[in-house]
């Protein structure tokens, strides 16, 4: 499992705030695409574009065809708006989202075998044993941004943060489809062992991060739905333990935002939707919950040269029986 994405698709990408300064089919037109799908039910649209929460400069600037659906946009809707103001008023509760009880370490709630696999990293890497405080999920939110940013990679980048931005400048209305303090506690609905296991996964995967991360960009500038779904998802069926993580942190809340953006559709209102890319692929992603509601979702496809992935439709599924609906 390539924990790295959850970094790149702003899945728990707010865990270390405060500790470190699809079913698609071919679509008939062959031409290059964006991570951008518009979504219409009758006369009603929206432009829904996926986001890497942590990038560089070789993203932008962003194609024409983006950037014209932002523009033409009334408002945008985000998954969290992450502006300086909100997060100094949730500065206080951080450490509790993010440390362990006083007096508690990692040595205290990760087996003994997972305790010493946590030293050894941070001894090899030179870091300060004052990270054992965090919570499983909150150290590997810190050591997974340190390794991004020692690339180069940066939320300054990030292409919600790309957007939130403009639509501040611009005075644009700017709407939640979840919370701070949500995402900020999903971790307690894994179990013990389940946040140990993601844990010491993502451990193992550190020195791939570089190729790993080069993938993930280069699938979103081409968009390419399908790479990107393989790989967010190639490893999910090969560790069972782990299956909690990515029902918690895609598969539920993708139904929950496609609902949250179903109903600015049901008003006619003209949003410009940015969510992680990790979201938008999958068989459970939000494009799958939106067609089943009789939405239809097509991907945009790109104004500038250089791209070379055709451009997906997505339509509404026929019906198939709920056992297969949701099989992985």
């Amino acid at each position: 499992m390539r924990l790295v994405r959850a970094f790149l698709f702003r899945i728990l990408p707010l865990l270390c705030l405060g500790l470190l300064p699809a079913l698609v089919t071919p679509a008939a037109a062959q031409t290059a695409a964006t991570f951008m799908w518009q979504v219409r039910k009758g006369e009603a649209v929206a432009h829904l574009l996926g986001s890497l929460h942590m990038a560089d400069a070789s993203l932008y600037p962003v194609d024409p065809a983006v950037n014209r659906a932002f523009l033409d946009a009334a408002a945008l809707v985000v998954e969290v708006d992450v502006s300086p103001e909100k997060l100094a008023k949730m500065a206080p509760q951080l450490d509790a989202f993010t440390r362990l009880p006083e007096g508690q370490t990692l040595r205290d709630v990760l087996s003994p075998e997972g305790a010493a696999q946590v030293l050894t990293f941070l001894k090899a890497q030179g870091l300060p044993s004052r990270l054992l405080t965090l919570k499983p999920l909150g150290l590997m939110a810190v050591i997974t941004n340190m390794r991004l940013n020692s690339l180069g990679y940066s939320t300054n980048y990030g292409v919600d943060e790309h957007f939130l931005r403009r639509a501040r400048a611009a005075g644009m209305p700017i709407h939640e489809l979840e919370t701070l303090e949500f995402q900020l506690t999903m971790d307690q609905d894994l179990s013990p062992a389940v946040q140990e296991a993601v844990l010491l996964q993502a451990l193992d995967e550190m020195d791939d991060i570089p190729r790993f991360t080069r993938d993930t960009l280069d699938a979103w500038k081409r968009g390419d739905a399908t790479e990107m779904g393989r790989l967010t998802f190639e490893d999910r069926h090969r560790f069972p333990l782990l299956e909690p993580f990515y029902e918690i942190l895609f598969d539920r809340r993708n139904e929950a935002m496609a609902q949250g953006i179903a109903r600015f559709l049901d008003r006619g209102e003209r949003v410009f939707v940015v969510v992680g890319a990790g979201h938008l692929v999958g068989e459970r992603s939000i494009l799958h919950f939106l067609t089943q509601q009789g939405l239809e979702c097509t991907q945009v496809p790109a104004m500038a040269p250089g791209n070379s992935t055709p451009a997906r439709s997505v339509q509404a599924p026929l019906p198939i029986p709920v056992q297969l609906a949701f099989a992985p």
